[in-house]
Order: structure tokens, then C-alpha cells, then sequence
């Protein structure tokens, strides 16, 4: 596995973005993956106050007008995108302004709270935990998910997790707790494991960062929004 630390793939790169969702930043940071390609994120957040069923019908609506004038098309992350977006911002790498606003919005210990929406729900079927992901909305089918996974070897305990590449599973959740259990900007993040029928989200505040798998995914709250990535992206 890699160590984000080690990679040399820190690169920003320019693109004409959309139009619609990009009016003043259209550069995207590529983001190193730790088992397959990396992504590009946009240095922005979109869908505000938007629940996670509406956030997903926006894109839907965003990228359709993409279509129409050749923009680049977007999509919520995926959890195991979303991670590796984490790790990334919080490596001793950042010196660039679109990494310094990742950092800013995903784990900086300031007010006022902060919440991102990722592209993974939850579902307990038959004694296992399945996430579904890779989302879409359609006109006539509604919102649906492309992709599932049942989940194993991930952390079921509450706490503080280690920001460290090696602590999470190819599908984006934590191994195991940290040592330490207390907050640690940029080194630990509070964690909540998944719970059926429910979404994940990034939040941070003053009192520190986290992880959580247990959000309703109709709740919306006004600091709520995506950080999202190119579609073409692959996702694990």
C-alpha cells in the first residue's frame, strides 16, 4: 500500500470545469489513489443545503448542462474518493491554494461547521453491512445506486482514527482506532461507523473533524454541500 507521503503525483491540473458549478475556480487538484487511479477534485463546494437525494438530482441536472457546452461533467466521491481527497489534504504536501482549501474545509479546527456529502449508503441486510455507491439520478427511475459492497474488516467502534493511508480499508472506512484518543488536527479524525440506511459525511469544526457513517440522508443541515470530482473518474 502507499504512503501518500511518498508519492510524487501532487500536480494541479487546468481544465475548463463547469461552467454552471465553476465560476471562479476552473484548476482541479489529482488526487494519488492507494490501490487504482487517482481522481480530480474541484477546489469548490456546491449543492448547498441540499439532503443527499437532492444533492444527487442538482448534479444531475448541472452535468446535463455540461453536456450542452462541452464542460466537464462532475459527481459526488465516492467514500473510498472521498478518503483519499482526506489523506491527501491533511499530508505535509499542501502549498498550493486548492490543497489549502481542501484542508480548510475537511479538517481545519475552526468555526463554523462544516459538512460534505459523500456518495455511500448504508444498508444492514441478512447480518452484513452492504454500502452502495456510484449514485444516479434518472427522470423516471429515481435515485439508484450502480455498485455494492458488503463491507469487512472495518472498525465498528466509535472514536478517534489515524489519518495515515495504511489504517483504511480499500473501500474507504478505518481499520482500527488511534492510540490516542483526542483530537489532533491534520492526525486524527472522530469516526462513527455505518448504520443502515444511512449516508456518510465529512464534518469539521472547533472541537475537531470526523467521519460519520449514520447521517439520514433526507437531513440537510445549512452548512451541508458536495466537494466534487470529474465523473470520468474511476471508483473502487
Amino acid at each position: 500500500m502507499a504512503n501518500l507521503e511518498n508519492l510524487d503525483l501532487y500536480t494541479a491540473e487546468t481544465t475548463e470545469g463547469n461552467k454552471e458549478l465553476s465560476k471562479t475556480k476552473e484548476s482541479g487538484i489529482f488526487v494519488p489513489r492507494r490501490y487504482v487511479i487517482g481522481t480530480r477534485f474541484l477546489p469548490e463546494k456546491i449543492c448547498p443545503c441540499r439532503n443527499w437525494y437532492d444533492a444527487h438530482q442538482e448534479i444531475y441536472n448541472a452535468n446535463l448542462e455540461a453536456i450542452k457546452h462541452n464542460g466537464q461533467k462532475i459527481k459526488m466521491p465516492v467514500l473510498s474518493q472521498a478518503v483519499d481527497l482526506l489523506l491527501y489534504a491533511s499530508s505535509s504536501r499542501r502549498n498550493d491554494c486548492d490543497s489549502e482549501f481542501f484542508y480548510d474545509e475537511l479538517i481545519k479546527h475552526r468555526n463554523p461547521w462544516r459538512t460534505a456529502s459523500i456518495d455511500a449508503f448504508f444498508k444492514l441486510i441478512k447480518g452484513e453491512m452492504i454500502m452502495y455507491y456510484d449514485t444516479v439520478y434518472d427522470k423516471e427511475k429515481g435515485i439508484f445506486q450502480k455498485e455494492s459492497v458488503v463491507l469487512k474488516n472495518y472498525l465498528i467502534e466509535l472514536g478517534w482514527i489515524d489519518l495515515h493511508p495504511e489504517n483504511f480499508t480499500e473501500q474507504g472506512l478505518p481499520r482500527k482506532l488511534s492510540k490516542t484518543q483526542k483530537p489532533k488536527e491534520g492526525k486524527v479524525i472522530y469516526y462513527h461507523p455505518p448504520v443502515s440506511d444511512c449516508v456518510a459525511r465529512f464534518s469539521a469544526a472547533s472541537y475537531g473533524s470526523g467521519l460519520g457513517c449514520y447521517w439520514d440522508p433526507s437531513d440537510v443541515v445549512a452548512s451541508l454541500g458536495v466537494i466534487p470530482c470529474a465523473e470520468d473518474a474511476e471508483a473502487a
